[in-house]
């Protein structure tokens, strides 16, 4: 199970970090499996609190990498200001 959190923080802060200095971020395709298994069994509530933000509706047919960016509260779209 830590293997499966530690994969999941270098995938989703990967992209935080991506997306925030405008760089690409594309995980391999397992990785991002262990991330969005890991986050889509996190149900709301208390057991979210601290560890995701509330999910954010990503179309069904999006990457996958947009999936787990959704469920763990990250806007897919989002963009620095001014980029």
């Amino acid at each position: 199970m830590a293997g499966r959190v530690a994969l999941n923080e270098l995938a989703l802060h990967g992209w935080d970090l991506a997306r925030a200095t405008s760089q690409p971020h594309e995980p391999g395709e397992e990785a991002l499996r262990v991330s969005y298994d890991l986050v889509a069994a996190t149900p709301d509530g208390h057991a979210r609190e601290g560890m995701f933000g509330p999910a954010i509706a990503v179309p069904a047919d999006a990457p996958l990498l947009d999936l787990v960016a959704g469920l763990s509260g990250r806007d897919p779209d989002w963009t620095p200001p001014g980029r």
